[in-house]
């Protein structure tokens, strides 16, 4: 960034279902190399790839239907329940025009159990806790 090298030859491989965490502290470049990875910004050499194939190229549909990320501050642009936040997790698996199938709120409800939010569908999201509000934003992805 700028002058300054956060990583020299950065060779990193990550396995699906795997959690990794990282730390670092302030300005040390960790929003910048999960913003690369997950291809909101380009390396500044070499190339990030996934499933073998460079992620660049992609279409910005296809690395959301393979990629989610959780921003650290995340604001509510519109107002939602939260039944609607975790059913739009499933648009860029949607056609243009496409509504969401059964499969779709069959996926979105397992999604709400997996992270305790049964029974809070209908709330607005503005009314849920910070706690609850990242288990829904886990549940999104």
């Amino acid at each position: 960034i700028g002058e300054r090298t956060l990583w020299r030859e950065l060779d990193l491989t990550l396995k699906q279902g795997e959690c990794w965490g990282i730390l670092g502290g302030n300005g040390s470049g960790k929003t910048t190399l999960l913003h690369t990875l997950a291809g909101l910004r380009a390396p500044s050499s070499g190339q990030v790839q996934l499933d073998d194939m460079a992620l660049s190229s992609f279409s910005r549909r296809d690395i959301a239907i393979r990629l989610g990320l959780l921003l650290q501050d995340s604001h509510d642009v519109f107002p939602a329940t939260v039944w609607e936040s975790v059913l739009s997790g499933r648009h860029p698996h949607l056609g243009r025009w496409q509504q969401e199938s059964a499969d779709d709120h069959s996926l979105a409800s397992e999604a709400l159990q997996h992270m305790d939010l049964i029974g809070l569908e209908y709330r607005p999201v503005q009314s849920l806790s910070g706690g609850e509000r990242r288990r829904l934003a886990v549940a999104t992805l």
